[in-house]
C-alpha cells in the first residue's frame, strides 16, 4: 500500500488511526467490564442483568435496532425467546426468528462457531445470529436486528461482537451452575433433615418394640409359671405399666352360669391394692358391649363423655379389648389414663389383644383344672359309695366312665391349646419368611445375602418344628384323616430326591434310588402323608451321615397271603445303639442328648411318622449297627388304583399323563386378583410376591371391604384371610356367594394359619374353593395362581388363554436376537430361565445405560479412545447375550468412530437405544414363552441303583 506523501494526507491518516486505536481500547474495556457483571440478582431471574449489559456493550459497536436472547429449555431442548431489548420490539424480533427457522438458516447458524449475518426477508431487515454454547451443550441464541444495510458490522466489529457474546455464554453457564448448586444444597439440607427425623423416629420405635417384646415375654412366662390367676394378673399389670401409661387397670370376666360380669382384679394408681366391685365401676356397660361385640373399643376425650358421662371426669383415654377363646369372649382387659387423650394408639390395641388371648387361655386352663379337680373328687366319692353300697355298683361304674371321659376331654383341651399357640406363631412367621424371600430377590451384597439366608434357614427350621407340633396335636386330638386317592410312589421318591439334592451336594454324599415295584404304576392311598414319612426318614439319614451314601429302596413283598409295599431308607451314617432303638419312635425322643445338641430337632419326627404309618395300616421299624449305618423301613398295603378315570389328577405332583398343563403365555397382570388381609406385614408379603411373579392385586383390610370391592369391581379370584376385624373371611364369603346367585361364581381361596382339617372343612362349608396355609412361599403362591388362572381362562376370553398344553414357542423378531445363542448360554451357564432373565434385564437396564452414557460424554468432549472403548464393550457383551442386531449396529458405529465419521452421531446413539429396548422386550417374551411351554423343570429320570 502506497502511503500519501503530502503533509495534510499524512496528518489525516494519523488522526484516523488514532481514532481507530482509541475506539478499539474503549471496546476492549467494555468487553472486560462484562467480567464485573453481577449475574445473579434478587430482583430478576439472573439472566436479565446479563442480557442488558450485553446489549449496552454491543450498542457501542453495532447499531442494533433490537436484540433478542433465546434460551433452550431442559425438557425438549427447544429455543424460547427469553428477553428482547427494547421490549416493544419483541414481535419484530420473534417474526424475524420464526422466518429464519422456517428457512433453515437458524439451524445452520447453530453449527457455526462465530456470529453470522443473514437476511431475514422481513422488510429488508438483517440479523446477526450467534449460538451460545458451552463444552457440554447449546444454551441459547443471540439474534440482533439491523434495519439498514449500511450499518452492518465489518470484520473487526464482528470479532469484537464474538468476544462479547462468548463472555455472555459463559455468564449464562455460570448462572445455570449457580442455580443447580444452590438447588442441590437446598435438597441436600432437606434430605439430611428428613433422614435425621426418620432416624430418631426409627430409634424410638425400635426401643418401644424391644420393650414390648420383653413385656410379652414376661407375660407369657407368667402365664405358664403363675401359681394362681391373681398372681398372673399382678404380673400383667406390672408388665403393661412399663410400656403404657395406666391410671386404672382392671380385668373383667363373664360368669357363664349366671350371665353376669365380675371384676376379679382392678388397680388404680391413686388407690393401690383396693378391690373394686362390679357395681362400683361406672364403665361396666362399656365393658359389656366390648364382650358382646368381641371387638376392641378405644375412646378419647369428648367421645368418652358421649358414651359414658360417669367416667368422663376421671378418664382422658379409655381402652378395652375382649378376651377371646375359641370364637367366644370370656371377658375383657381394660386400661384407662387420666392425663393424655392420645395415651393409647391402634398398635397398642394389637399388644393388648395378644395379652388378652393369653389371659383367656390361662383362665380357661384354670377352669379346666378346677373342673378336673371336681371330677377327681367325684371319682373318690363314687369309689367310697361303691365300697359302702354294693347295690349301687352299676351306677358308680357308669359315673367312673363319665369321669374318665372328662379326663380325656381335658387332655384333648391341652392338645388344642398347643395347636392354638402354634397358629399364633405361624402368623408373624409368615411375615418373616415372606419378607425374607422378597429381600433375597433384591440387590444385596454378599454379607447381606448370607445373613438373610441364615434368617430364612432359621425360619424354615422353626416352621418345620411348628408343623411337627401341629401334626402331633392333630393326631392326639383324633382330627387327622387319611385320604384314599391314586398316587405314583416312584414319582414321589423322584421329587423328594430333587428336593433334597442341595443338601446331598453340600455334604458330598450320593443319593441312590432302587425301584423294585416292576410294572406297577398307581397305588391307592394318601400321597401327602407317604411323602411326609419318606421325606422325614430321608432327611434324618442325610442329617446323620457325614460320608458315603443314602439309598431309597422300593420293593413289593408278600406278608402272609397279602402283598405289601416296603420302603427302606438306608445310610452309611453314625448308626444307633441297640438299647436306644426301642425309644426312637416315642414322642420328644432322640438317640441321646449329644445328638440333640449336635444335630438339633424336636424328637417328634419319628413319632409322627410311626403314627402316620399306623393310620395308613402299615408298620415301621429300624435296623442299625453303631458306626456302620442304619436302615429305617415301613410297609403299606399294596392296593393298585384300578378304574381311575383318565382325566382324574394323580396326586404325585404331576398330571396323569406325566406332564402338567399350564396356561399359554399371557400378560399375568390381566388376571384380576382381590386380596383381603388385615395384617400389615402379610399385606406387604403377599403384594411383594405377586409383583415378583408378574401379578397385580387389589388389597383390602377386612371382609366388609372385600364384599364392597367385589360388588363395585370385576375380579377373577379372591384370596381371603379367615380372621379379620369388622367382618371375618367366612361371613364375607357367605355374602359374596349370596350375591352371586344366577351369575358367575368367582373362586375364593382361604389364606389361613390354621392347619386342622376341621378348619379346611369350615372353609369349604361356607363356599370357599381352596386354601393356602400360612406361611406360604412364593413358589406355592405362583402355583396356586397359575392353577386358577388356567381354570378361569374359559370365562375370560379377552385375555386369550387357550386350555390345554401350551405349544412350544416359536421365536418372534428373529432378526433382533439369536435364539441358538440364548439356548447355548442357558446350557453352558447351567441356570434357569428366570435367572437368565434376571441377567438379561440387569444388562439392558444397567450395563447398556452406563456404557451409552459414557459414550455420549466422550463424544461431547471428543475423547475418541473412550468412545471406541465404550462401543466396543457393547459389541462383545451384546453378542454374548444373543442381542445380535444391536451388536451389529454397535460394530457399525465403532467403524464410524475409527474413520472419524461422526455425522449425526447423537441420532445414531438414539436409534441404538431404541433397538436395545425393542430387543429386551423380544428376548423376555421368548424366555417367558419358552418357560411356559416347558411347564417347569421335568422330573429327573432315575434308574435302579444309580445316583440321583
Amino acid at each position: 500500500m502506497e502511503l500519501p506523501r503530502d503533509p495534510e494526507s499524512m496528518q489525516e491518516r494519523i488522526t484516523h488511526l488514532e481514532r481507530l486505536n482509541l475506539w478499539m481500547f474503549e471496546s476492549f474495556e467494555k468487553i472486560a467490564a462484562l467480567d464485573d457483571v453481577d449475574f445473579i440478582s434478587e430482583a430478576d431471574d439472573g439472566y436479565d442483568s446479563i442480557f442488558r449489559t450485553t446489549q449496552e456493550r454491543l450498542s457501542t459497536l453495532v447499531h442494533f435496532s433490537a436484540a433478542g436472547f433465546l434460551l433452550t429449555n431442559d425438557v425438549d431442548r427447544e429455543f424460547v425467546m427469553h428477553t428482547v431489548l427494547p421490549g416493544e420490539r419483541r414481535e419484530t424480533v420473534q417474526e424475524s426468528v420464526d422466518r429464519l427457522i422456517q428457512e433453515g438458516t437458524f439451524g445452520w447458524a447453530l453449527r457455526q462457531n462465530r456470529p453470522v449475518i443473514v437476511p431475514t426477508h422481513c422488510e429488508q431487515r438483517y440479523a446477526v445470529l450467534y449460538c451460545f454454547r458451552t463444552r457440554a451443550k447449546v444454551v441459547g441464541m443471540f439474534a440482533g436486528i439491523i434495519e439498514d444495510v449500511d450499518q452492518l458490522p465489518n470484520e473487526v466489529e464482528l470479532n469484537l461482537v464474538t468476544v462479547i457474546l462468548m463472555k455472555t455464554a459463559i455468564s449464562i453457564a455460570q448462572v445455570d451452575l449457580f442455580r443447580k448448586t444452590r438447588n442441590q444444597n437446598i435438597s441436600l439440607e432437606q434430605l439430611v433433615e428428613q433422614r435425621t427425623i426418620e432416624l430418631h423416629s426409627a430409634m424410638e420405635q425400635q426401643q418401644k418394640i424391644e420393650q414390648t417384646k420383653q413385656t410379652l415375654y414376661h407375660i407369657t412366662e407368667a402365664v405358664h409359671t403363675a401359681e394362681d390367676l391373681r398372681t398372673l394378673y399382678r404380673s400383667i399389670d406390672e408388665g403393661l405399666r412399663k410400656v403404657l401409661p395406666v391410671s386404672h387397670f382392671l380385668i373383667a370376666v363373664t360368669d357363664e352360669s349366671l350371665g353376669s360380669i365380675s371384676i376379679p382384679f382392678a388397680v388404680r394408681s391413686d388407690r393401690p391394692g383396693i378391690s373394686i366391685q362390679p357395681g362400683d365401676d361406672a364403665s361396666v356397660p362399656l365393658i359389656r358391649n366390648v364382650i358382646i361385640s368381641r371387638r376392641p373399643m378405644l375412646l378419647r376425650g369428648a367421645t368418652i363423655s358421649e358414651c359414658c358421662p360417669a367416667i368422663a371426669r376421671s378418664a382422658k383415654c379409655w381402652l378395652a379389648v375382649p378376651m377371646i377363646l375359641k370364637d367366644r369372649a370370656i371377658g375383657a382387659l381394660v386400661l384407662q389414663d387420666e392425663q393424655n387423650e392420645e395415651a393409647y394408639q391402634e398398635y397398642d390395641v394389637v399388644l393388648l389383644e395378644s395379652v388378652a388371648r393369653q389371659i383367656a387361655q390361662a383362665i380357661e386352663r384354670k377352669r379346666s383344672e378346677e373342673a378336673l379337680t371336681r371330677f377327681n373328687h367325684e371319682l373318690i366319692r363314687a369309689k367310697s359309695l361303691a365300697e359302702e353300697q354294693s347295690a349301687s355298683l352299676a351306677t358308680t361304674a357308669e359315673e367312673l366312665t363319665h369321669a374318665n371321659q372328662r379326663v380325656e376331654a381335658a387332655s384333648k383341651l391341652k392338645s388344642e391349646f398347643v395347636a392354638n399357640m402354634s397358629h399364633e406363631i405361624r402368623t408373624p412367621l409368615n411375615g418373616i419368611l415372606g419378607l425374607t424371600e422378597l429381600l433375597l430377590q433384591s440387590p444385596l451384597d454378599q454379607e447381606q445375602n448370607k445373613t438373610l439366608k441364615l434368617i430364612q434357614n432359621s425360619g424354615n427350621s422353626l416352621l418345620s418344628i411348628i408343623n411337627d407340633i401341629l401334626d402331633f396335636s392333630k393326631i392326639e386330638a383324633g382330627k387327622l384323616t387319611i385320604e384314599e386317592v391314586p398316587y405314583d410312589l416312584p414319582a414321589i421318591v423322584n421329587e423328594i430326591g430333587a428336593l433334597l439334592e442341595h443338601r446331598i451336594t453340600e455334604k458330598g454324599l450320593q443319593l441312590y434310588v432302587e425301584d423294585g415295584l416292576g410294572d406297577t404304576s398307581l397305588l391307592l392311598g394318601d400321597p401327602t402323608r407317604v411323602r411326609q414319612v419318606i421325606t422325614n426318614l430321608t432327611g434324618n439319614a442325610i442329617k446323620f451321615t457325614e460320608r458315603g451314601s443314602v439309598t431309597i429302596r422300593l420293593t413289593k413283598v408278600m406278608e402272609g397271603t397279602s402283598e405289601i409295599v416296603r420302603v427302606e431308607i438306608s445310610d452309611t451314617g453314625i448308626g444307633i445303639p441297640a438299647n436306644i432303638q426301642q425309644n426312637l419312635f416315642r414322642s420328644f425322643s432322640q438317640a441321646d442328648g449329644s445328638t440333640s445338641r449336635k444335630y438339633g430337632g424336636t424328637g417328634l419326627g419319628l413319632a409322627i411318622s410311626k403314627q402316620l404309618v399306623e393310620l395308613m395300616h402299615g408298620t415301621i421299624g429300624v435296623e442299625s449297627v453303631t458306626g456302620e449305618g442304619s436302615t429305617f423301613w415301613f410297609t403299606l398295603p399294596f392296593v393298585p388304583a384300578v378304574h381311575v378315570p383318565a382325566s382324574e389328577e394323580v396326586r404325585s405332583g404331576r398330571a396323569a399323563g406325566g406332564t402338567r398343563s399350564v396356561p399359554s403365555p399371557v400378560d399375568r397382570s390381566a388376571f384380576r386378583i382381590l386380596i383381603a388381609e388385615d395384617n400389615y406385614i402379610n399385606q406387604k408379603v403377599c403384594l411383594g410376591m405377586m409383583e415378583k411373579l408378574g401379578f397385580r392385586g387389589t388389597m383390602v383390610a377386612n371382609g366388609l371391604e372385600a364384599v364392597r370391592e367385589f360388588q363395585n369391581s370385576e375380579y377373577d379370584i379372591i384370596l381371603m384371610d379367615c380372621q379379620m376385624p369388622e367382618m371375618d373371611g367366612f361371613e364375607a364369603t357367605v355374602q359374596i356367594r349370596n350375591s352371586e346367585r344366577g351369575g358367575r361364581r368367582i373362586p375364593i381361596i382361604a389364606m389361613t394359619a390354621n392347619a386342622f382339617q376341621s378348619d379346611k372343612d369350615r372353609c369349604k362349608a361356607v363356599g370357599m374353593d381352596g386354601h393356602i396355609t400360612k406361611p406360604f412361599k412364593q413358589q406355592e403362591l405362583n402355583e396356586l395362581l397359575l392353577h386358577w388362572y388356567t381354570i378361569t381362562a374359559d370365562v375370560r376370553p379377552e385375555i386369550g388363554v387357550t386350555p390345554g398344553d401350551a405349544p412350544v414357542p416359536s421365536p418372534e423378531n428373529q432378526d433382533l436376537y439369536d435364539m441358538s445363542n440364548i439356548e447355548e448360554s442357558l446350557d453352558v451357564f447351567d441356570i434357569g430361565v428366570e435367572e437368565y432373565r434376571t441377567i438379561i434385564n440387569d444388562y439392558f437396564d444397567n450395563d447398556v445405560t452406563k456404557h451409552i452414557t459414557h459414550l455420549l460424554n466422550a463424544y461431547n468432549e471428543r475423547r475418541k479412545d473412550d468412545m471406541r472403548y465404550s462401543i466396543h464393550t457393547l459389541v462383545g457383551s451384546s453378542a454374548q447375550l444373543g442381542a445380535k442386531k444391536a451388536s451389529e449396529l454397535c460394530r457399525t458405529i465403532e467403524a464410524r468412530i475409527v474413520n472419524d465419521d461422526l455425522t449425526d452421531f447423537p441420532a445414531s446413539i438414539a436409534a441404538l437405544m431404541d433397538l436395545y429396548i425393542e430387543t429386551k422386550t423380544a428376548i423376555n417374551r421368548y424366555l417367558l414363552n419358552r418357560n411356559a411351554a416347558a411347564g417347569g423343570p421335568a422330573a429327573a429320570v432315575q434308574t435302579s441303583g444309580q445316583p440321583v
